[in-house]
């Protein structure tokens, strides 16, 4: 997904209520937004597993005492949640153009959550 970004024209207008059809959208534009879409309904459901998991395993059998295993817990519901908003952001970008500062574009906020869960998963492999 990330080399569509290089193909992508992302234009922001001073019309905040500008919003793009699925028709408008050309067919590798359509391409990235079921994926994004896709994707984002299994992270959603991945964090509802794992919010299960917490509730029966650490919450449940007082795992939660245990470090390792708390600090596991925490950082898998850190990358989830920066995953579901680097998705929905891919598909704010296409749908919905807004008049925001660079900084704060959609990319801007794809790469902070893409970096975010990066090192997540990194402390995660300590542990």
């Amino acid at each position: 997904m990330i080399n569509y970004f290089k193909i992508m024209n992302v234009t922001l207008s001073d019309d905040v209520t500008n919003l793009t059809s699925y028709s408008e959208l050309t067919p590798s534009e359509r391409l990235i937004v079921i994926t994004a879409i896709l994707i984002g309904i299994l992270y959603l459901a991945i964090t509802f597993w794992t919010l299960n998991n917490i509730k029966i395993y650490l919450i449940q059998q007082k795992r939660y005492k245990t470090f390792s295993v708390l600090t596991f817990y925490v950082l898998a519901i850190v990358i989830e949640l920066s995953r579901i908003l680097m998705y929905s952001n891919v598909i704010v970008l296409f749908f919905w153009e807004q008049k925001i500062k660079p900084a704060f574009s959609g990319l801007y906020v794809y790469d902070v959550c893409y970096v975010v869960a990066m090192f997540a998963k990194i402390m995660m492999g300590y542990f």
